[in-house]
């Protein structure tokens, strides 16, 4: 009987712990570094945004424009850009 108590109750701990960490965001999330203000990225005129990727704190944007495809790296967590990738054909 007691055994049993003591495994029901592991099994509980244990799910609201996977609960717990599921739901509460961890140290870097976006939510925790939202509050960086404005990052100004220069681009072309005629230049199109493509896709954009979110990992963690880090942004990438894809830029279409007449030079050509470039991806834009930002640090969200310092409110900056990294760098630039610009793709140019062999």
């Amino acid at each position: 009987m007691i055994m049993g108590l003591l495994l029901i109750g592991g099994f509980m701990a244990l799910f609201s712990a996977i609960v717990y960490r599921a739901v509460k965001p961890g140290p870097g999330a976006v939510s925790e570094v939202a509050g960086f203000g404005e990052i100004e990225a220069l681009i072309g005129e005629d230049a199109e945004i493509g896709a954009i990727g979110l990992d963690g704190d880090r942004l990438a944007v894809q830029i279409r424009g007449p030079g050509g495809p470039e991806i834009i790296l930002f640090d969200l967590s310092r409110g900056r850009e990294l760098g630039r990738i610009r793709l140019r054909p062999e």
